[in-house]
């Protein structure tokens, strides 16, 4: 299981590996936060998971034909789970 959590951590640095830091942090849950802090792990991964949820739902609006009120939802939950 180890093994698969060190592949898993180091996938997600090579996908972030020529990522600006602007791409990767999103910091408006947070302006406390150091903006110039250099972007962690977590920043990467969230980062990650923010872009496939962003493209799972761009292809499912693309395929189905989608009521305006679902797609917002959608948007909104995408927020608390990226």
């Amino acid at each position: 299981m180890q093994n698969l959590n060190l592949w898993m951590h180091t996938l997600v640095e090579v996908w972030a590996w020529d990522k600006t830091g602007r791409q990767l942090v999103d910091r408006s849950d947070s302006p406390w936060d150091d903006s110039d802090r250099r972007p962690s792990h977590a920043d990467r991964r969230k980062a990650l998971r923010r872009q496939i949820l962003q493209h799972q739902l761009s292809t499912i609006t693309h395929a189905w034909l989608l009521p305006r009120k679902i797609i917002d939802l959608a948007k909104s939950l995408m927020t608390f789970a990226a």
